[in-house]
């Protein structure tokens, strides 16, 4: 019996005055419709369960390639510091006692190469 069959019977009880019959046959209209309404929603609830986890998994993929970029940059960047710690530094002395200047030259170097390993750093 469909809902529509199921409505008309109740209109007939109530006609009939069997308000007892109506009553129950009622309920059990509302009972099926609520139960269909409620698998409608799990339905829905287990796709969009399935969404989130796409959505999640895409995520973790896109947050280890970022990883990765950035451990490769951290890499290229420690590897531009090392290239650069290993040029030679050593003063060379003279008679004309320029050692100090070249001294204070090399360490501004290192100021400004510290600085921008900082910089690159707090990027990533």
């Amino acid at each position: 019996m469909t809902t529509r069959d199921k409505l008309e019977k109740v209109l007939e009880y109530i006609i009939n005055e069997e308000s007892e019959k109506a009553s129950d046959l009622l309920h059990d209209v509302f009972v099926e419709k609520a139960r269909t309404v409620y698998e409608d929603l799990m339905g829905q609830d287990e796709d969009l369960e399935d969404y989130e986890e796409e959505i999640s998994s895409d995520e973790i993929a896109e947050e280890e390639d970022e990883e990765e970029d950035m451990e490769m940059d951290m890499d290229d960047a420690t590897a531009d510091v090392a290239d650069d710690m290993a040029m030679d530094v050593e003063p060379e002395m003279d008679d004309e006692g320029d050692a100090p200047d070249e001294i204070e030259s090399n360490f501004e170097k290192w100021k400004t190469l510290l600085k921008n390993y900082a910089k690159a750093s707090r990027q990533f």
